[in-house]
């Protein structure tokens, strides 16, 4: 029932603060995730899209998310890391931030579940725009490493004040 709200509520308002407020409601439901991501990643709002990522998140990190899809589970994680893989090639800095944080939920094992996906991540990881997202490249930066199984290492931003990061002197 209160599932059904939610989708009412996000189809209904024209407040992009409302209906990010009801995807992430949405993300305690855990069969919610095609909804979510079916519904929202075409948005042109980058609110209603981190939005929908924080739900597929928090879906991912869900302690029952097992039991509640049983059988199926395997074929929900895989649904969700297709979704997520999405999320990173969207060129939304705050899509692929989020998502590449969801990625390294230890109970889905995403680094199993999209081993041959490797390519795609380092693919990402070379557009993102440095130095102006530097904490994305590094979210991206920290998958990559957990999928190898190798230690992380963030990148530092190099510049010397913060006029030379938005562009100016």
């Amino acid at each position: 029932m209160i599932n059904a709200a939610l989708q009412q509520i996000y189809n209904q308002s024209k407040d992009v603060y409302v209906k990010s407020q009801a995807l992430k409601g949405m993300g305690y439901y855990v069969r919610m995730y095609r909804y979510i991501a079916d519904s929202s990643f075409t948005s042109t709002s980058p609110i209603l899209k981190s939005a929908a990522v924080e739900a597929l998140t928090m879906i991912c990190a869900t302690e029952n998310f097992d039991a509640s899809f049983g059988a199926s589970a395997r074929t929900a994680t895989q649904a969700i890391a297709n979704y997520l893989l999405q999320a990173l090639q969207s060129q939304d800095a705050g899509m692929i931030a989020l998502a590449a944080g969801a990625l390294r939920t230890p109970a889905r094992n995403f680094k199993v579940v999209l081993a041959d996906s490797l390519p795609i991540l380092e693919a990402v990881l070379q557009k993102i725009p440095l130095p102006n997202e530097i904490e994305t490249y590094n979210e991206l930066l920290h998958t990559i490493a957990y999928f190898k199984g190798i230690e992380f290492t963030p990148q530092k931003n190099n510049l010397q004040s913060p006029h030379q990061l938005a562009g100016t002197s």
